[in-house]
């Protein structure tokens, strides 16, 4: 089946990093937050079949703001 994998960074357009991998189709981050950051995620559909990996484009980004 198709899985997702969701990708966090502290920066709007650079260094993501993989934290997360689901066949569901939600997911709440409520770990390793820092209250007054501001979070950005994007993630992307993938599927593995035939012995090959097949991915999808990105999502949109969004973003989270810690409360202080």
């Amino acid at each position: 089946g198709v899985k997702y994998q969701v990708y966090k960074s502290s920066k709007k357009d650079s260094g993501y990093k993989k934290m997360y991998t689901t066949s569901g189709k939600s997911y709440t981050n409520s770990s390793g937050l820092t209250k007054g950051n501001t979070y950005y995620y994007k993630v992307r559909a993938y599927k593995y079949l035939n012995g090959k990996y097949y991915y999808s484009d990105w999502s949109d980004k969004t973003y989270k703001k810690m409360s202080k």
